[in-house]
C-alpha cells in the first residue's frame, strides 16, 4: 500500500464524511493527489461514499471507511483487531449513524477546519467529534491550538450556526 493511501486511510479514520475538498485543505495536500488516491480506496472497496448538500453548503460526496477499509487502517495503525480500531476512532457503527443523523454539522465544521487550516506540505490539522462535554468538536490546528465548535440551533431546516472557542 502506497504512503499517500496509507495518510488518507488515517484521515478518514479520523475525519469520516469528509468531502476530498475540505480533507486537501485538512491535509495541506494537493486536491487532485486526494481525489486520485480517494479514488483509487474507493476502486479497492476499502471506502465508500454519499452525496450531501444543504441550502448553505454546496452538494459533495462524502468519503468514510468501508468495513474492509476498517481493517487495513487497523492494521498499519497497530491495533491488534479492528474491534480496538472501532473503539478508538469514530467509525463504529453507532459513530457513523450518529454524524450521519447531524450531517449538517458535522459539514459546517470540516468546512470550519478547511478554511483554517494551512496551505503547507506536511503540516495538518485534526478534527475531533465529541459525544459530550462542552463542545460538539475540536478543531486541532497544526501549531497545536486547538479550537472548540459548539452547534447553536437546531440540526435540521437550514442547518446550524457554529461558533469557534478557544480551548
Amino acid at each position: 500500500m502506497a504512503l499517500s493511501e496509507r495518510k488518507l486511510l488515517d484521515a478518514l479514520s479520523r475525519t469520516p464524511f469528509v468531502d476530498s475538498t475540505e480533507l486537501a485543505l485538512i491535509l495541506g495536500e494537493p486536491h487532485a493527489t486526494v481525489h486520485r488516491t480517494l479514488s483509487g480506496l474507493l476502486a479497492e472497496g476499502l471506502a465508500e461514499r454519499i452525496s450531501h448538500g444543504t441550502p448553505h453548503l454546496p452538494s459533495s460526496r462524502r468519503h468514510y471507511l468501508t468495513a474492509r477499509g476498517i481493517g487495513e487502517a487497523a492494521g498499519f495503525l497497530g491495533f491488534g483487531t479492528p474491534s480496538a480500531f472501532v473503539r478508538a476512532y469514530p467509525v463504529s457503527r453507532e459513530w457513523l449513524a450518529l454524524l450521519i443523523r447531524r450531517m449538517d454539522a458535522v459539514a459546517a465544521v470540516y468546512r470550519l477546519a478547511a478554511s483554517m487550516s494551512p496551505e503547507i506540505d506536511g503540516l495538518r490539522s485534526y478534527v475531533e467529534f465529541h459525544r459530550r462535554g462542552r463542545f460538539d468538536a475540536t478543531i486541532t490546528l497544526h501549531d497545536g491550538r486547538s479550537f472548540g465548535v459548539v452547534r447553536q440551533g437546531l440540526a435540521y431546516g437550514g442547518g446550524p450556526s457554529t461558533t469557534g472557542c478557544g480551548a
